[in-house]
């Protein structure tokens, strides 16, 4: 026999949430710079002219191209010289015709000496005689460079950021209500036995 009972079914109530967060805005300006200065710098330069300095003279004294003194110096030393030779040659001579009685043929050999045709000589020769008669001397330039650097002055002004932040917002509501139900289950008795 099934003995009817009662089916109690309910349900729980539920709440939603609904949220709302907007976007937080933040927003900055450029910093704002200011500068100073000359911007032309200055350069100065300055140089000194290099020398080259070229002495030829013994080279000219060499094709015979001397100074008047240097040229009344010389003569003056070979006049001299010469002088001395002529004297020397003359003593000898002189000697020489002092021992005439001892038989020497002292007369024709002053002859054929004194008799001669001058002897000239041609030679080759390089004008100048050789490059060290050239001197150089060479003094270079002197380069000087100044440069006066420019001084600039910055000044630069930040700007703070701006936050903007709009408020959050959650809302509740009643997703499910709550219910409660009764029910007979069996409520047919089988009278047949």
């Amino acid at each position: 026999m099934t003995v009817p009972y009662l089916d109690i079914s309910t349900k729980d109530a539920k709440i939603g949430l609904k949220s709302y967060t907007p976007p937080m805005k933040i927003t900055q300006e450029s910093a704002n710079m200011n500068i100073k200065g000359n911007a032309v710098e200055n350069i100065s330069i300055s140089r000194t002219a290099s020398q080259l300095f070229i002495d030829q003279t013994e080279a000219f004294a060499d094709a015979g191209l001397k100074s008047p003194l240097r040229k009344a110096t010389e003569h003056a030393q070979q006049t001299t010289s010469k002088i001395y030779e002529y004297m020397a040659k003359k003593m000898r001579d002189g000697d020489a015709m002092m021992k005439i009685e001892n038989g020497s043929n002292v007369i024709p050999r002053l002859a054929v000496e004194h008799g001669k045709i001058f002897d000239f000589d041609f030679k080759y020769t390089q004008v100048p005689k050789g490059t060290e008669k050239v001197k150089f001397s060479y003094i270079p330039s002197d380069l000087n460079i100044y440069h006066s650097p420019n001084r600039f002055d910055i000044q630069v002004k930040t700007n703070k950021p701006k936050y903007q932040v709009a408020d959050w917002k959650t809302g509740v509501y009643l997703k499910q209500k709550e219910s409660i139900s009764f029910s007979v289950v069996g409520q047919h008795v089988n009278r047949g036995m």
